[in-house]
Formats: structure tokens, C-alpha cells, sequence
């Protein structure tokens, strides 16, 4: 039970820690050597070249006001000057809100395909750190959730300070501790814009493999604009390929049907509490 849960959150919001999984410091030696690829942070990017039959690099800093417009882990076909493009103004989103989506998850393994239709509500709260996930498995009927919140006191010395509650109805929960708290919203300073018009907006994320050893995944986001310039999320596509070793592609689509930024003290706290039958805080 607990890791059919798990896998779900991949696709749940955590899209930022699932991205972290490749984004280890750049190096020419893993992987493909040669080719020009993006700093992982998208500040400048990478020659990799052989020298001697030893790979070689040859870093560049794009200027402040630009980022690397190649996707991470995938070599750049644009010419060197044209690498650097000039940031574009990323979505301002709010960090506490109410959103309820449909999703369906296809998961294709060498023990065949498994298709999984749910229906889920997330709510968060960045001012006090509390973030709640409702999971609907609309084919079983099964009920999953997640709470995450403050703990009362530092549980490690390298100050992981949040609790996650993870479990499924009637009795089963799970407790761990959470380094960082997991915003809904990706750093979008990691994505591209791919389309943009006056009421909408695509925003993409790839991670690309450059060894047989490294899995890929391609993340879109797609956003209404209204006539104030406010971003509301339209659906969130992901695709994961698993390493040579790990055989699985993981893909699912996020509609969503509404979305509601706090307004008046909504979503209010009563929203944030874990049941009663998980472990003490």
C-alpha cells in the first residue's frame, strides 16, 4: 500500500525534489564528453570536449539578465552566441491556495501497462509551511492522503523541520521527516517558456540522459492569463523515463478544474490536520 502511494507522489506536486534526483554538479566526464550542454542551474553552460583523449571543459557565464536556453542534460544545437537568450519574466503564483484536478497516470513496465484515473486536492500554505493531499483513486475507490506541517522541535542537526503523514483511510499512516518543505509550484527559473500568447502561457522542463545509467523526464506546465496578468494552472503534463536498470516509463496528465488563491483567511488551518490515527507530531 505504502509504495503504490509513493509512486503517486511523483505526480502530486513534488515535481522540484523529483527534478533534484539528476541535477548533481555538471561534469564532462559523466556521460557523453563531447557537445555543449546547460549549467544545471542555467547560468552558463558547458564545452565538453576530448584533449589528449581526456575530456576537457570550458565553462561560460551568461550575462545576469540571461539563462542557458538549451534543457539540462541535452546538448545545445543553437551556435555559441545565441546559447545565453534573455530571461522572460517567470510566473508569479501564490503560495497558498486550494486546487482540485483529475488525473491519469500510465505506468509501462516490463510486467506490462497499468493505467490509474484520480481525482486530487491539494492545499497549501507557505506562510505556516502546511500542505495538505487528498488522493481519490477513482477506479478502486481507495482514499490516500499527505500532510505535511512544522515539526515543534529540529529533528536533525542538518535542520530538517517538517513532518509528513502519509497514509491511506481507515488506519494506515506513515511518518518521515522532510528536509525542505514541497511547494506545488516548480522554481520556474529551471524551465523554458515554449508558447505564450495574451491569455496563455507553456512552460517546460527537461532533463536529459546522456548515459545509459540516467534516467529522463520532460515537465509542462500549461497557464491561463486574466485580463490583471494573474497566472491560474491549467493542466501539468510529466513524462519519466527510468534508467537502463530501472525498465519503466512513468507518464500522467493533470486537469484542472479549479484553482483558488487564499483570500480571507481561507484555506484556513482546520484544513492541515493530520487524522487521528497517525503518529504523534
Amino acid at each position: 500500500m505504502h509504495s503504490l502511494l509513493l509512486s503517486t507522489l511523483f505526480i502530486i506536486g513534488l515535481y522540484s525534489t523529483a527534478q533534484a534526483q539528476q541535477l548533481r554538479p555538471f561534469s564532462c566526464s559523466d556521460g557523453a564528453p563531447k557537445g555543449i550542454f546547460c549549467k544545471n542551474d542555467l547560468s552558463g553552460y558547458v564545452d565538453c570536449n576530448l584533449v589528449d583523449g581526456k575530456p576537457s571543459s570550458k565553462v561560460t557565464q551568461c550575462p545576469t539578465n540571461a539563462k542557458c536556453s538549451c534543457y539540462i542534460n541535452t546538448a545545445c544545437t543553437e551556435d555559441n552566441n545565441e546559447i545565453c537568450k534573455t530571461k522572460v519574466t517567470q510566473p508569479i503564483l501564490p503560495g497558498s491556495f486550494f486546487v482540485d484536478f483529475n488525473e491519469q497516470t500510465n505506468l509501462s513496465s516490463p510486467a506490462g501497462l497499468s493505467i490509474r484515473n484520480y481525482r486530487k486536492l491539494i492545499i497549501q500554505n507557505t506562510a505556516k509551511n502546511l500542505k495538505t493531499v487528498k488522493i481519490w483513486n477513482t477506479d478502486t475507490g481507495m482514499q490516500e492522503f499527505v500532510f505535511v506541517r512544522p515539526s515543534t522541535f529540529d529533528l536533525r542537526p542538518s535542520g530538517g523541520k517538517f513532518v509528513q503523514f502519509s497514509g491511506s483511510y481507515p488506519n494506515k499512516c506513515f511518518k518521515s521527516v522532510l528536509e525542505e518543505f514541497p511547494t506545488f509550484f516548480p522554481n520556474f527559473n529551471l524551465y523554458q517558456q515554449t508558447t505564450a500568447d495574451a491569455t496563455t502561457e507553456t512552460w517546460e522542463s527537461k532533463v536529459g540522459s546522456r548515459n545509459p545509467g540516467q534516467s529522463s523526464q520532460t515537465i509542462e506546465y500549461v497557464f491561463n492569463i486574466d485580463y490583471n496578468g494573474a497566472y491560474t494552472p491549467k493542466s501539468v503534463k510529466a513524462f519519466f523515463r527510468g534508467s537502463i536498470g530501472q525498465k519503466f516509463i512513468m507518464s500522467t496528465k493533470q486537469d484542472i478544474m479549479f484553482f483558488v488563491p487564499e483570500q480571507d483567511g481561507y484555506p484556513g488551518d482546520a484544513y492541515f490536520r493530520q487524522p487521528g490515527f497517525c503518529p504523534p507530531l
